[in-house]
Formats: C-alpha cells, structure tokens, sequence
C-alpha cells in the first residue's frame, strides 16, 4: 500500500510484486484510474491497463529491467550473479552494477548489518532523476529480516511512502504464471 505525491496530487495505490528467481517479474497496480499489470523476463513483456493491451515501450523495457535487477533479493544475492558486479565504495556502502548499464549503491547500518538506504538513477516524470529509497521497519519473515516499510524520494523530493502488507517466499510461482495475461 502506497501514497505517492503525483503532478495531480496525492494518490492512493496498491502494488503487488511478484518475481522467480530466474528473473520473470509481474507489477500489479491498483490505482485510482484502474489497474495496471506489467510483465518483463528479458524476452517477452506486455503490460494491460485502463486504455488496453500492448507491448511495453522501450523505455518501460528499461524501467523493468532496473526494477529486477534492484529488486530487494537480487540486490541481497548479487554476489552470486555473474551479470552484475558488487565493489565496495565506503565503509557500509556497496555498488551493485548490471552489465546493462543499471547501478545502485547501497548503504548499510553499521550495527545490524541490514540495507537501510538505496540511491538509484531513473527516469521520473520531469525526466532523469535521482532515486533514493529508504527502508525501515524490519521484521522476519520466513526466517529472514525483510522491510516493512519504504520512503523514496525524486529529484530531492518526497514521491513515495510504501507499507509491505506481506512477504510471500518460495510461493512456488513459476514465469508462466507469472507470463498469464489477466
């Protein structure tokens, strides 16, 4: 459950993310004008909303690529990707880089050990933009410390304030569910 501060105004939405681990990632948004549902695996993307059905856009093909690759548990098992490269750039900081050009860095508390900040560059309605999103409110689910709570910021600007409602792990979702057009 998000609120986001549009162009329009405050907006109410809920978003629904679901991804394998071989890299199939679906976005369900509940917005006030209607639902929209994005699919991307790097071979075959789609997205249905309000005003129909069609391939994503090229740049919505590089905002879901950004999105998987930034997505909490590909961050948190970036070491064990070959695609991307993980180096050390301060005390508590790593940068996580894509072989597509994608990067984010991220910050860590020095006395948990757990990701409190990333900062990301996109692609926001004004155009280029830096993105930092800040987690909080930890809890363990399924054995794991996962946050619960996210703020994201745009251009030095507050755009998002995010509450998980659930973490759902090895649900047994495969890419073909998750490729089924609604």
């Amino acid at each position: 459950v998000a609120v986001i501060n549009a162009p329009q105004g405050e907006m109410k939405l809920s978003q629904t993310n679901q991804w394998t681990q071989a890299g199939a990632y679906r976005q369900t948004q509940e917005l006030p004008f209607g639902k929209i549902v994005v699919f991307y695996d790097g071979k075959s993307n789609w997205v249905i909303g309000p005003q129909g059905a069609m391939e994503l856009p090229a740049p919505m093909v590089r905002q879901m690529e950004g999105e998987r690759m930034r997505s909490f548990f590909s961050l948190m098992l970036s070491d064990r990707n070959p695609e991307v490269t993980v180096t050390a750039v301060g005390a508590n900081e790593v940068e996580v880089a894509s072989k597509g050009g994608e990067t984010v860095r991220l910050e860590f508390d020095a006395s948990s050990g757990l990701p409190v900040r990333s900062t990301y560059n996109s692609v926001g309605p004004q155009g280029p933009t830096k993105v930092i999103a800040t987690l909080s409110d930890w809890k363990e689910v399924g054995g794991i410390r996962l946050p619960h709570k996210l703020v994201i910021e745009q251009g030095g600007r507050k755009f998002a304030d995010a509450t998980v409602t659930g973490w759902t792990l090895n649900g047994g979702l495969s890419a073909g569910e998750l490729s089924k057009k609604p």
